[in-house]
């Protein structure tokens, strides 16, 4: 049973080690859009689960980059962010 749980702390301090970086996006995109969350949660399945998805990794993490550095330079032409009117709804009488 040591055995079982020395491996289990060996295997989550690799796991935080190499996906630290990724943990911190999904805690940011948590805090602001659950939405985009979910769609980074699922990319990062994917490249888990399937093999070929290592032929999306750099062409995804390259896009990412770009569309982040566009953000930080012109936010108000982000294509991606919800207009704020959006997320209100009527109120009702």
């Amino acid at each position: 049973m040591l055995a079982a749980f020395r491996l289990g702390i060996e295997h989550g301090v690799v796991c935080v080690g190499c996906c630290w970086g990724l943990m911190l996006i999904l805690l940011a995109l948590g805090s602001m859009d659950l939405f985009w969350m979910s769609v980074m949660g699922l990319i990062m399945f994917f490249e888990k689960i399937f093999a070929w998805m290592h032929l999306f990794t750099k062409p995804l993490a390259v896009g990412l980059i770009v569309l982040g550095v566009w953000v930080g330079i012109s936010p108000s032409t982000d294509p991606f962010r919800l207009s704020p009117h959006s997320l209100h709804t009527p109120k009702m009488q």
